[in-house]
């Protein structure tokens, strides 16, 4: 179980990301139709995607480090590489296989990234 401040911490980022793609997917559908604003909630729920595996990851490398240091710093370099994977592959999947709108796929993509500079995580002393 995720310890109260990551919960917390990745709730609010969770909650910024999707209110950011949400406002990108609005301002598309209105501004240039159903197209683009598929195109920026595909970019989004990128984002969104690898916040959530980081998240289960981060909480592994937290209990893998309760036990041993060396472990959990490699769920860590793992967690990365992971984060890059399928970060790279989903937007080539968009832009590529399924032919969406790139500047809004971008667009959408980028707000929701922008989240975890307006969200830092704030992290309560017990």
């Amino acid at each position: 179980m995720l310890n109260n401040n990551l919960r917390h911490a990745a709730l609010r980022i969770i909650l910024l990301q999707t209110v950011l793609t949400s406002v990108v997917t609005l301002f598309f559908l209105l501004q240039q139709g159903y197209e683009f604003a598929l195109a920026a909630l595909y970019g989004g729920a990128v984002t969104l995607a690898v916040t959530m595996i980081s998240v289960w990851r981060t909480n592994a490398a937290i209990k893998a480090d309760e036990q041993d240091a060396t472990p959990g710093m490699l769920e860590l370099y793992q967690m990365a590489i992971l984060r890059l994977l399928i970060t790279v592959s989903l937007l080539a999947l968009g832009l590529g296989w399924l032919k969406l709108q790139p500047l809004a796929l971008l667009c959408g993509f980028i707000a929701a990234q922008a989240a975890q500079l307006f969200a830092p995580a704030r992290m309560k002393h017990d």
